[in-house]
């Protein structure tokens, strides 16, 4: 961070943000395990059925990825939240794929051998 944040409100108010439900941490690596899975599933999904939605979302991570790392001094948490929203609709999508996947599972039918 830069030397103008290294003073003593800064760090309590840094404190109280990274302790916060914003800091996009849930520290519990299971839990950001679960939903980095789902969103390669989704990411996966939206490659291979390649549409004008695909391309939106394509478009967020990448156009505000590289203006993120390209324009930013320090990477630091709170600078890097607008990649949530990418981020989110991955795993939101990667959702709605295991949904499908659970759909055709339980639609199919039984091969009973005899």
């Amino acid at each position: 961070e830069l030397s103008s944040f290294d003073v003593p409100p800064f760090h309590e108010q840094i404190a109280t943000y990274e302790a916060s439900l914003l800091s996009g941490r849930i520290a519990s690596p299971l839990a950001d395990g679960f939903i980095l899975v789902l969103a390669v599933i989704g990411g996966w999904s939206l490659l291979r059925q390649f549409n004008a939605e695909s391309l939106l979302v394509y478009s967020l991570l990448i156009t505000s990825g590289i203006l993120l790392f390209a324009t930013l001094p320090t990477q630091w948490q709170r600078y890097l939240l607008i990649m949530q929203i990418p981020y989110s609709l991955f795993a939101g999508v990667g959702v709605n794929q295991i949904w499908i996947w659970g759909k055709k599972f339980i639609e199919q039918p039984i091969n009973k051998k005899s």
